[in-house]
């Protein structure tokens, strides 16, 4: 990638103006450039250029054969900012997930909802709420939250380099899934999100009978090293071939058989991990009831993949020479070969027919391969110099094949099709070799049938592992019926497990293992480093303990005994059970805590309809003898006194609406006062709980009246009413008294 310059807005210009220098400074961009392939600008498909961007409107689909260029991309009055927006993020920080594209199609449908067109300078917070009601609509909830946060990004972008005319801004209103702890909610995600028994139980079987299969071993170990540490499949790609400390390389703590207390005499076992979402390297520790497996897990994989990581090496060191294995010719690299060599090199069977029938069909095959990518001019010459040199049909007098193909020509072809895109290393961050990393696999080694002639093993190349390779094999076709490819690559149907219950996800071990952390009490700071998680904030999205254990920690920590025992609970800031505050309520769950007191709220219900008014809220309580609270009600109180005397001043000086501030404010702070009293009588005891009157005032109930639709009760008994103000002057004064 060419460096990126940041662009900078001038002043005192227009948005439109702006918005053409913007883009003019896009064009300027050259990091997604290819050799020979400039990127198009006037296209609207970027996916050579760019994974997966296109230009297309929300919800079309251009691979579609209905696709109508003319109707079905974006306005022509957002496309220029889209291509400029999308290159410039690009640019400067790539993402595999390019949510830019979507943020831009609903912030268009949401501007050409409301105008004849999706002019970027005329948007407003309110098109980008339309487009975030749009995007939860469309979208599941964590795809909506994320997209929505492309969106908050978008928005901060315009009002950043100025093109708008009227400023904005905007924040994301799609809230992140499970946010809110809801009772029959967790149960269902951790149900969804946890390996269930059986198929842990199913997947040690198989480990333990010690599988020969290359596809097999991938699977096992891999599965054996991601439940050692709550780490993401893709980080497995990342790991190194020597990952572990020094002391566990030596020969006989990573043979087959680790005997005696090899593991015990040595430090705790470590593997250094890279962590993809910004952790970076780190040695992450492995529990010990798991150190002897890891160990076996990772010489498993060795013992498969040291061939891989040697042709790595060659394949890297010789790019113009065709990789040497059992089945090529011994020959010259420039040699030409005839149809058995060539086969032979190419370690194709002759599938029923003869050996240049054979070699004609490969040749066609990648022919049609090589006609439908850009960028493969070279090949492509070779394919078809190599086709115009054997005759068509039966032999005949005269004709003979004219031989072209080479062992360098075919290691051109062989790099064009099978060679890895960020070779020679594993991902486009260059953040290990393939020659140094413990998946490195021949293509065709894990049995996998991904087309023609791709199923045989080819130890003249290497492959990727992406994402999916391991998850197939765990979730695909758990059923009991399915296509004969989807019963070769599930590792429990080979080993003759049956039912839709055999099945799991490689993300469900860091769920899983992050749950067996919570349930041991490791420190919130311990476990995000434990799984490589830079914010602590999504600890909470994988603990699934159940309502039930945490119900059985709050209580084993004392409460739901006498009531003196909450003075006590409430000084440790430990966990306070709602029914341990009013005994009507028959659910067992713990309260929140707020700034002056406990909220019994069930949260699983509603949001709550009195933010920032406990006072006032009926489900508020506090409790007698916490002091630390106590002094934050007085200081609310000594602020509520400030707050009325300014308002009995804009009374006096005749402001609109002053008078409404004072009835307020008097209410809140005769409230606080009788609060303050109770909680400082000596009559009670420490523990007693005060539970807070209801006002009355809901945000709803104000939305009505204030369009009618019910009696403006607060202007009725407020209103702009000074005798009312004047009758409360006596006991204004005795209050800002107290």
């Amino acid at each position: 990638m060419s460096n990126v310059l940041v662009f900078r807005p001038k002043a005192q210009i227009s948005a439109k103006q702006q918005l053409k220098e913007f883009i003019l400074f896009a064009k300027t961009l050259t990091g997604y450039d290819k050799p020979n392939e400039p990127l198009n600008w006037n296209g609207f498909d970027w996916s050579f250029w760019i994974k997966g961007v296109n230009f297309g409107k929300l919800g079309e689909s251009i691979r579609s054969k209905a696709f109508d260029p003319d109707k079905g991309v974006l306005d022509s009055s957002i496309i220029e900012f889209a291509k400029a927006y999308v290159l410039y993020q690009q640019s400067l920080a790539p993402t595999d997930d390019v949510k830019e594209t979507v943020a831009l199609q609903l912030l268009e449908a949401s501007l050409m909802h409301a105008n004849a067109e999706a002019d970027v300078t005329e948007a407003l917070a309110s098109d980008f709420d339309r487009a975030a009601s749009m995007c939860r609509e469309k979208f599941s909830e964590g795809r909506a939250y994320r997209i929505g946060g492309a969106l908050e990004k978008l928005a901060e972008f315009l009002a950043e380099k100025c093109l708008t005319k009227s400023g904005i801004s905007w924040t994301n209103s799609i809230p992140r899934p499970n946010d809110a702890r809801g009772h029959r909610k967790n149960k269902e995600n951790a149900a969804k999100k946890m390996p269930s028994t059986e198929v842990l139980d199913a997947l040690g079987e198989i480990w333990s009978n010690n599988p020969e299969s290359s596809r097999d071993i991938f699977v096992t170990s891999n599965c054996v090293i991601l439940l050692s540490q709550p780490s993401r499949v893709g980080e497995l790609n990342l790991l190194a071939n020597r990952c572990l400390p020094p002391e566990y390389e030596n020969q006989k703590a990573i043979s087959s058989e680790v005997v005696g207390d090899s593991v015990e005499s040595k430090r705790p076992l470590t593997i250094n991990w890279f962590g993809e979402k910004g952790f970076g390297h780190s040695p992450k520790l492995v529990p010990t009831a798991l150190a002897e497996h890891c160990i076996e897990a990772i010489r498993r994989i060795r013992s498969i993949t040291e061939g891989p990581r040697k042709l790595a090496k060659f394949l890297e060191e010789n790019p113009d020479s065709f990789p040497p294995h059992d089945r090529s010719p011994r020959c010259d690299q420039d040699a030409p070969l005839n149809a058995d060599q060539a086969l032979g090199a190419l370690c194709l069977s002759f599938n029923g027919k003869t050996s240049r029938g054979r070699l004609r069909e490969w040749l066609a095959q990648q022919k049609r391969y090589f006609e439908n990518k850009q960028g493969m001019a070279l090949p492509n010459a070779i394919v078809n110099e190599a086709l115009a040199g054997m005759y068509e049909g039966k032999a005949a007098p005269g004709k003979e094949d004219r031989h072209t193909l080479t062992l360098r020509k075919l290691n051109v072809l062989v790099r064009a099709r099978y060679l890895p895109p960020h070779f020679p290393y594993v991902d486009k961050n260059e953040t290990i070799k393939y020659r140094d990393a413990l998946n490195c696999y021949f293509v065709g080694q894990l049995g996998e049938q991904e087309g023609h002639g791709h199923g045989h093993l080819k130890p003249y190349m290497i492959r990727s592992i992406d994402n999916n390779t391991l998850n197939q094999s765990l979730t695909m076709n758990a059923g009991s019926e399915g296509s004969k490819r989807s019963e070769g690559l599930n590792i429990f149907r080979r080993w003759g497990y049956n039912g839709d219950q055999y099945k799991l996800t490689t993300h469900q071990f860091r769920h899983y293992l992050n749950t067996l952390a919570a349930r041991g009490n490791v420190g919130e700071t311990e476990l995000a480093r434990w799984s490589g998680r830079l914010d602590l904030s999504q600890n909470k999205v994988y603990n699934h303990r159940s309502d039930e254990e945490l119900v059985g920690e709050a209580k084993s920590m004392g409460l739901g005994e006498q009531k003196s025992n909450l003075i006590a609970v409430v000084s440790s800031n430990e966990p306070i059970l709602a029914s341990d505050l009013v005994g009507m309520l028959d659910q067992d769950r713990v309260a929140h805590r707020t700034l002056i007191g406990v909220c019994i709220h069930d949260f699983a219900m509603e949001p709550c309809q009195k933010d920032r008014d406990c006072l006032g809220c009926s489900e508020h309580v506090c409790i007698k003898g916490d002091e630390e609270r106590l002094k934050r009600i007085r200081v609310l109180r000594d602020g509520l006194k400030k707050s009325l005397a300014e308002a009995q001043q804009g009374v006096e000086e005749g402001y609109f609406g002053a008078d409404k501030w004072v009835i307020d404010r008097l209410d809140r702070l005769k409230r606080a006062n009788e609060l303050i009293a109770l909680l400082e009588d000596p009559s009670l005891e420490d523990g007693a709980v005060i539970r807070c009157t209801d006002n009355g005032y809901l945000p709803a109930k104000k939305a009505l009246e204030a369009n009618g639709k019910l009696p403006d009760t607060a202007n009725s008994k407020l209103g702009s009413d000074r005798n009312r103000v004047e009758v409360v002057q006596d006991e204004l004064r005795a209050l800002m008294e107290f």
